[in-house]
């Protein structure tokens, strides 16, 4: 809780993931923070598709923070 962090592994998914590991932190940033979203997975074409999806979903969660 102190590092404001968390870290997971996908071991099932309708993906075809033979490896998935990824954390999140919460880092302070001025006034407000960021967050930090580390994924690591295989195979690379896997990596390819998520990209695009996490940009959308990336995306929505920002316009959902800002509206007021």
């Amino acid at each position: 809780p102190e590092l404001m962090r968390v870290a997971y592994t996908i071991i099932a998914s309708p993906f075809d993931f033979e490896h998935h590991n990824a954390s999140m932190q919460i880092v302070p940033d001025g006034t407000g923070a960021r967050i930090v979203w580390t994924t690591d997975v295989k195979p690379d074409s896997v990596k390819t598709a998520l990209a695009s999806l996490f940009d959308q979903l990336f995306g929505q969660l920002a316009a959902r923070l800002a509206a007021p």
